[in-house]
């Protein structure tokens, strides 16, 4: 992956970016999609005049594009600004299908993957001493999974987790894994993924949700008004427009959707094999080297990973990296938004 494409470093060029699992820079290809589709700006599926007519063809072919690289139907794809505007929108629409539904989800998960639901609906997989969850027997209605978590770095066997919870609806975030492995529905098994656009190098305020179509054609829109329907009756009864433009209502961030496309093609037109072995041996090299290092001690596990967590006892994660961020080294400090994981481990 070349730094040539990432126009940041043409005015920084001693920057050191090690913030990507927040949130990457934006490659070039992404960022002349975007501006030309800005020069070009004009309603989606709301004009019949050529100008609209070519925005909402592009905006359309990136929801094309996006499917074919997931293997997935087009239908399927539902354009959102990120991740967790993803999480929400299928937990809205899953609750409701059913209001009683009850959600398994790990006490180590993204704050994203545990508020949108209900609280008293919620079972938590407790975490073993190598801060795993273990999910137990039952059968819960919805499962709630990171694929790759964005603290430990830990990969879920999603085949594994489908395996045991035959008869739920398992809705995965990928917003860790879609940078650095080239995702196919087909192959994790389950019914509903979300990813970012500005965590595979695409501009911010872009994200995608795809829901499986047996279980999309089941459910009734939470967001609505204009786009999501195709009129409205006497009685006020609303009749939905075709799937999936029903569930994308009010006009859509097309531009960043199209960069988003545009990215992500980019991005798995790259052995994503390759790529992620190169940043496994990074990481197990960062590793040495700050085990070397008395006052330092690891967090994340000992895996293949693209992510490498570590705190100081004598040393404010805050400081550190704002010491670090006056070298030009740019590094993610907190609980990253996964408190329950660091009440686990007592820091």
């Amino acid at each position: 992956m070349n730094r040539d494409l990432f126009p940041i470093f043409e005015q920084q060029p001693g920057l050191i970016y090690l913030d990507t699992a927040a949130t990457s820079l934006v490659c070039e290809p992404a960022l002349n999609t975007l501006t030309a589709s800005v020069l070009h700006q004009a309603p989606i599926h709301r004009g019949l005049y050529p100008l609209a007519s070519t925005a909402t063809e592009a905006y359309e072919a990136a929801r094309e594009n996006i499917a074919s690289l997931l293997g997935a139907e087009t239908s399927e794809i539902i354009f959102v600004r990120n991740s967790t505007e993803g999480l929400n929108l299928i937990a809205q629409l899953l609750l409701a299908r059913k209001p009683t539904s009850t959600v398994l989800i790990g006490e180590h998960e993204h704050h994203s993957l545990i508020l949108p639901w209900p609280a008293d609906q919620v079972i938590t997989a407790p975490l073993t001493e190598t801060s795993l969850p273990t999910y137990p027997e039952g059968n819960p209605d919805i499962v709630c999974a990171s694929h790759v978590h964005n603290v430990t770095g830990a990969l879920t066997d999603t085949q594994q987790l489908r395996k045991q919870y035959p008869g739920s609806v398992i809705v995965l975030d990928t917003a860790q894994s879609a940078p650095h492995h080239h995702l196919s529905v087909g192959d994790l098994g389950v019914d509903a993924l979300v990813f970012s656009g500005h965590k595979i190098y695409a501009p911010a305020g872009s994200g995608v949700l795809w829901v499986r179509k047996e279980l999309l054609t089941e459910l009734t829109p939470t967001l609505r008004g204009g786009g999501s329907v195709t009129r409205i009756e006497a009685n006020l009864a609303p009749q939905w427009s075709e799937i999936p433009q029903r569930f994308e209502a009010g006009s859509p961030a097309n531009h960043t959707a199209i960069a988003l496309s545009t990215a992500l093609s980019w991005l798995w037109s790259h052995d994503m094999h390759e790529l992620f072995a190169h940043e496994a041996q990074c990481i197990a090299q960062a590793r040495s080297a700050l085990a070397e290092l008395p006052e330092i001690t690891l967090l994340s596990p000992e895996l293949p990973s693209s992510v490498l967590s570590f705190y100081s006892p004598n040393l404010h994660a805050h400081d550190m990296a704002d010491l670090l961020g006056r070298q030009q080294v740019c590094v993610r400090a907190g609980m990253h938004c996964t408190s329950l994981l660091h009440d686990h481990w007592g820091i």
